[in-house]
């Protein structure tokens, strides 16, 4: 009879702990975690958002020049520094779908020449596709489509991700292509 109480008395503890909340156990257990937790951190961490992505990109390209640079190996490269990778580069978006190119960057003039800065002029196509600028240059990246995802990081500043890369060999995605400002109309500085 009285293991039989004790048993009872137990149960009945048992229920009362798992109807209040107050497990026993779930108290060791929390207190057991608690412990092997490190002290809480007084680092404070800041995210820096690096820009917003943009809509309607027919609305906000046709018809405007945008002039920045190119050609950064991972987008990473300081600002108004000497950087031998980096080269001027103007694209304008006509209203109706062509894309004029003008762009400076060392090159030979013939095969084994002397290596010089040389200015570019290439035609091609632009459109938007899926929400992206995809922009088709016959002598950019073999002639093939490649597409970007554009943010503006400042007022005036535009940034373009590349999304797809059709054969630019340097490019994969979410790499920084072109970045720079937009100018009404073709406003080509050379």
């Amino acid at each position: 009879m009285r293991l039989l109480r004790l048993m009872t008395f137990g149960l009945l503890l048992t229920f009362v702990t798992i109807w209040t909340g107050t497990d026993l156990g779930r108290r060791a257990g929390i207190a057991a975690r608690a412990a092997d937790d490190p002290a809480p951190s007084t680092r404070i961490e800041r995210v820096l958002v690096i820009g917003q992505r943009l809509g309607n990109l027919r609305a906000l390209l046709a018809g405007y020049t945008m002039r920045g640079t190119e050609g950064f190996v991972d987008g990473s490269a300081p600002e108004g520094e000497d950087n031998r990778t980096a080269f001027p580069w103007q694209i304008y978006y006509g209203p109706d779908g062509r894309a004029e190119v003008h762009f400076r960057r060392i090159g030979a003039r013939k095969p084994h020449g002397l290596m010089e800065e040389l200015d570019y002029e290439e035609f091609g196509v632009w459109q938007i596709d899926s929400g992206e600028l995809c922009q088709t240059i016959p002598r950019v990246g073999s002639g093939s489509t490649v597409c970007y995802e554009l943010r503006r990081t400042s007022r005036t500043l535009i940034q373009m991700y590349y999304t797809r890369c059709g054969a630019v060999t340097r490019c994969y995605p979410g790499r920084l292509g072109p970045d720079g400002e937009l100018f009404p109309g073709r406003a080509f500085t050379r």
